[in-house]
């Protein structure tokens, strides 16, 4: 290999610079070849100024870096810390500023007239308002005034206080400070009223004024003013009397004193009693003079009627009493209390009968003394026919009309006076019309009543219907099944004879508590049909089934009690379940559990019912789709077979695992491609449990 002469380069002096104390000098490649010059390793800004290596500085507000390899400088904008928060006072708001050279800003508060509150110059009364300047806002003080004050308002010293309508209180506003509330003191005067008024006066209050005055409400009567009376005196010398009433200084209340208004005033008015009777010669015949004690004057009281008779003699009729004269019978008197006086009454009495003209056939006209009147008195009875003729019979004769048989007329003698009695015959059967249906009408020409001769029963039914039975004969009514009639006959009398059957079960409360009462229609008694069962256990518990129950006492697991019913017929089945006989050692689990029926031990099983999937290929009209489905898979309880007691056989169960939820999914089944994907709906099993259900063969 040839050798190649690369031969020799000259590098240029370089003068090594004066970098200082702190820097050194570097040397730095001047080109690709073998040549380098010494610099000083410094970084130099647009300023002029100069950095070493590393080190760090602020420039416009920029936090530069100086590179030492590259001499280059790298800024980043400086990176300020955030202050702690101040709170500003009222009026003050927080604001950021830069004070140069600084980059940060500074938080500082500074006054804003508009964020100060708005300044209320109200004040308490005896108060007012003073500003007091501040940094800020201005501020208010209430100071108080050199004022009285009463009921919150305000009154100067050295005056008087206005005290309300009818107020006895007077209140002054003096110059005296009062050290605790610092207001002038409020000097308070109460004016005192007289009271007392005089007899027959009572105080009232006037309105809006603090005092009233005494009104007159009575007049006063001074007792010893009035001589030659013995009064009844007060103890305190003198009477009040109120308006209207009456005052009787003595008990005869001849003299009085009364209280009424004349021209606006009260004013006492003497009452004098002015008497009409002073005595009994002022009272008229029949009367009778009474003064009753503390009464002024006398009354007469009338006790009698006063009668003059023709001949002057005076006749004293006492109330409610009758008076007539002898001569004159026809008139008499009577006195009687009329609107509350006695008065007299004569009554003349116009006679009836005043000759034997005025009595009638069999009549004889008789007067008795002292009588005004006379009258007619029977001596016979009189009887018209319906011929209008006349018959007179004597007292106690009976008497028979041609026209009619049935009728009797007798004169008897009653109280005094002879009248006719008429008896008239009743007859049971007078025409055929009142024989009943299956009689015959009898009656001889000289008799009054007739006979009806029974041929058959009558019976009339509530509803108003006719039967006639035969001898022997039996008829039951329509509503009541329980009744019916007979046809007897029993010397030469035909009657129907009501029999009532009894029945032994009645309603309810004759049936057992295991039985119904049932009543067929058209059937007078009813019968207690068995609707249920009626259990007594060996322990004496009793229980009643109704047909088609079955029952299992709860401290006997393994006997069952069922209530059969068949062709009205009611059975008790009693099953009693026989336990094998197995121990620990027959089981392969080792362990043994009770049957779900609380009788039986038998060997615990594991009992495993899970829902798993399986991809399987559903496919249908030549569509298809591999689809995860569920199904139900496990071990369950062992099966067993008992007798049914409802149908008397044998019967069998099994647990097996089985879905207990199943839902509706839909897939969409792909298609060739010529045909749009199918919707597919299948039984999307959810749950899975271990479930009891009848063994198939």
């Amino acid at each position: 290999m040839e050798k190649k002469d690369v031969g020799t380069f000259n590098c240029p002096h370089y003068k090594e610079p004066d970098c200082g104390e702190e820097i050194l000098p570097m040397k730095i490649y001047e080109n690709k070849d073998c040549c380098f010059r010494p610099i000083c390793p410094v970084c130099e800004t647009n300023n002029g100024i100069t950095y070493k290596a590393d080190a760090k500085w602020v420039e416009n507000c920029q936090e530069c870096t100086c590179i030492g390899m590259n001499m280059a400088i790298s800024c980043e904008p400086l990176l300020c810390i955030p202050e702690p928060p101040v709170e500003c006072g009222t009026g003050f708001e927080l604001v950021d500023i830069i004070v140069p050279p600084e980059c940060c800003p500074v938080s500082e508060c500074r006054c804003n007239p508009n964020l100060c509150p708005e300044i209320n110059l109200s004040c308490m009364v005896g108060h007012e308002p003073v500003l007091i300047p501040s940094e800020c806002c201005l501020d208010i003080s209430c100071v108080l005034k050199k004022v009285c004050v009463k009921d919150g308002i305000e009154y100067q010293p050295d005056t008087r206080i206005p005290s309300p309508p009818g107020s006895c209180e007077e209140y002054y506003c003096t110059n005296e400070l009062d050290e605790t509330s610092g207001f002038y003191i409020v000097s308070e005067t109460t004016q005192i009223c007289n009271t007392l008024c005089a007899p027959g006066q009572v105080y009232q209050g006037l309105p809006e004024q603090c005092c009233g005055k005494c009104v007159q409400v009575a007049c006063v009567v001074t007792v010893p003013e009035i001589p030659d009376i013995d009064f009844t005196t007060p103890s305190e010398g003198y009477k009040i009397i109120p308006p209207g009433e009456v005052w009787y200084p003595t008990e005869d209340k001849c003299t009085g004193y009364t209280c009424a208004q004349v021209e606006g005033q009260l004013s006492t008015i003497v009452v004098n009693e002015n008497c009409i009777h002073l005595g009994p010669e002022s009272c008229e015949p029949g009367e009778d003079y009474r003064k009753h004690s503390g009464e002024c004057c006398g009354h007469c009281v009338q006790l009698a009627c006063v009668i003059i008779a023709a001949s002057g003699r005076i006749i004293f009729l006492m109330e409610n009493g009758t008076w007539t004269q002898d001569n004159k019978t026809c008139t008499s008197y009577a006195c009687h209390r009329i609107n509350g006086k006695l008065s007299t009454i004569a009554t003349e009495i116009k006679c009836l009968h005043q000759s034997q003209e005025d009595c009638k056939t069999g009549e004889k006209y008789e007067i008795i003394a002292g009588q005004c009147c006379g009258h007619c008195v029977k001596t016979a009875c009189v009887i018209t026919s319906s011929s209008g003729e006349f018959n007179i019979i004597k007292a106690g004769v009976v008497f028979y009309s041609k026209d009619d048989v049935c009728t009797s007329y007798k004169c008897v003698n009653v109280s005094g006076q002879l009248e006719v009695v008429q008896e008239v015959e009743t007859c049971a059967y007078k025409t055929a019309d009142s024989c009943k249906p299956g009689s015959v009408f009898n009656k001889p020409g000289n008799q009054c009543c007739g006979t009806c001769v029974e041929t058959l029963c009558f019976i009339l039914t509530p509803s108003g219907e006719v039967k006639l039975l035969m001898v022997n004969d039996i008829w039951y009514p329509s509503n009541d099944s329980c009744t019916y009639y007979k046809c007897v006959q029993s010397e030469g009398q035909f009657f129907a004879v009501i029999v009532t059957q009894n029945c032994r079960y009645k309603s309810e409360n004759d049936c057992n508590r295991n039985e119904e009462y049932v009543k067929l229609p058209k059937e007078c008694c009813g019968i207690c049909v068995k609707n249920s069962c009626f259990i007594t256990t060996a322990t004496g518990a009793t229980k009643i089934l109704k047909v088609g129950e079955t029952w299992t006492p709860e401290n006997d697991k393994c006997i069952t009690y069922s209530c059969i019913g068949s062709q009205g017929q009611v059975v008790t089945s009693v099953m009693n379940k026989i336990c094998p006989v197995i121990t620990e050692k027959d089981c392969e689990s080792g362990t043994m559990e009770m049957t779900s029926d609380g009788c039986c031990r038998v060997c615990k099983a594991s009992k495993v019912c899970r829902r798993m999937f399986n991809s399987t290929l559903i496919e249908k009209n030549g569509c298809k789709l591999v689809e995860n489905v569920p199904y139900c898979k496990g071990i369950c309880a062992p099966s067993m077979t008992s007798l049914s007691p409802e149908s008397g056989r044998m019967r069998d169960e099994c647990e097996c695992c089985t879905s207990t939820k199943v839902s509706q999914r839909q897939i969409r089944l792909q298609c060739p491609y010529d045909k749009r994907p199918l919707t597919h709906t299948y039984d999307y099993i959810e749950n899975c449990d271990c479930k009891t259900v009848r063994c198939r063969d």
